[in-house]
């Protein structure tokens, strides 16, 4: 007789007992026992049970794993910062989860850039209080130095700020990338940019720690009162800002294709910081010389990637007036000319109408194109 045979007649018998009088079941004697319990069924639960589970667990990595989607932007305006502050691209951390970053896989990110490109990392976070940190608006407090005396007007959440106090959080991006716009071949120089997003005091500290190029200083952005400043260290990969008493400054340092960056934020009261990107990427605008021949002449000038010829940007004229018109950006690494034409196709314009040169901002420089980006203008006007 099978297991499955013996199991039935167990329960068979069961059930008749149960249907017999009190009175007989009284007298008889103990039911007797299956020569093997139903472990069977049992057997087929379990296995059942553990598919479910590691399927569980497999749609929670991937939920973990999943990039966080971001932007940055800049300033919209400067204060004291040097005049290149709008090349800094600040990094929005509006979607940081500190019990992801705090996780074994960490959070991923990934970061829109204006001209299209995206840059990702991993970003793993630990500390030696029960959170980490939180994301905060610039400036993170009064007196912090970066949003009230430079860079102002940073859109989102740009500061990471410890959430307890004293405490010590060690945060590193991990697997840094920069991929160019769709369209583009090749790669390019980038400055990944870390800034004292806070003010440290005594018993603090502040310390960046790159495998890219050497930190090199790219302001000393001054304190909202006074001129004390944290005193610094730089041994080349590792940069640190060790606090004093008093209202102080901060540092904002630049190391060029880190694919990893580490900080460390020892916070006797609180500390923050705040990163950005700056890549090489091209600027054209538009004036016209000599007015339009007609009103409602209007220009359509744009950026292609050489080795495909997809547009990487394109901006048009509007109103009646000569411009300078708003800027049109594409990525550095595979630039090769720029076109300009008219909205309309309706002939070309019989006064020669010119743009101004492209613009070229490498690393926030920004000159005249060079000689391999100057280009002739095909320019139409609708008659």
């Amino acid at each position: 007789m099978s297991k499955q045979d013996i199991f039935a007649s167990w329960i068979g018998r069961a059930i008749a007992r149960l249907r017999e009088p009190v009175s007989v079941r009284a007298r008889a004697v103990a039911l007797p026992q299956p020569a093997d319990p139903p472990a069977p069924r049992r057997r087929r639960i379990i296995p059942a049970l553990h598919q479910a589970l590691l399927l569980a667990g497999l749609l929670l990595q991937v939920v973990n794993h999943s990039a966080s989607a971001a932007t940055c932007g800049a300033a919209t305006s400067g204060g004291t910062a040097p005049a290149d502050w709008a090349t800094y691209c600040w990094l929005d951390f509006s979607s940081y989860n500190d019990t992801l970053a705090r996780s074994a896989g960490g959070q991923a990110f990934t970061f829109t850039l204006p001209d299209g490109s995206t840059l990702g990392f991993v970003a793993t976070v630990t500390s030696t209080a029960a959170t980490g940190l939180k994301p905060v608006a610039a400036p993170s407090w009064t007196g912090a130095a970066v949003g009230n005396t430079a860079f102002l007007g940073i859109p989102g959440k740009p500061v990471l700020y410890t959430t307890t106090g004293p405490s010590t959080v060690t945060v590193t991006f991990s697997n840094i990338v920069l991929t160019p716009p769709p369209g583009v071949t090749g790669g390019a120089t980038y400055s990944f940019v870390a800034a004292d997003g806070e003010s440290t005091n005594q018993n603090e500290s502040l310390a960046w720690t790159t495998n890219g190029t050497n930190w090199v200083v790219l302001d000393q952005v001054p304190p909202i009162t006074g001129n004390l400043y944290p005193t610094i260290t730089n041994t080349g990969t590792t940069f640190t800002e060790t606090g004093v008493a008093g209202t102080v400054g901060g540092y904002i340092v630049g190391s060029l294709n880190a694919t990893q960056v580490t900080t460390v934020l020892v916070a006797g009261g609180l500390q923050g910081s705040m990163f950005a990107v700056r890549n090489s990427i091209i600027s054209l605008n538009k004036t016209l010389v000599g007015g339009r021949v007609n009103a409602a002449d209007q220009f359509t000038y744009s950026i292609s990637a050489t080795s495909s010829g997809t547009v990487l940007g394109s901006t048009s004229s509007s109103g009646s007036g000569s411009g300078p018109f708003g800027a049109t950006l594409g990525f550095e690494a595979d630039f090769g000319s720029a076109q300009a034409a008219a909205c309309a196709d309706l002939g070309p314009l019989s006064n020669g109408s010119r743009i101004s040169a492209a613009r070229w901002r490498t690393m926030g420089t920004t000159t005249p194109s060079p000689a391999r980006c100057s280009a002739a203008f095909a320019l139409c006007g609708n008659r």
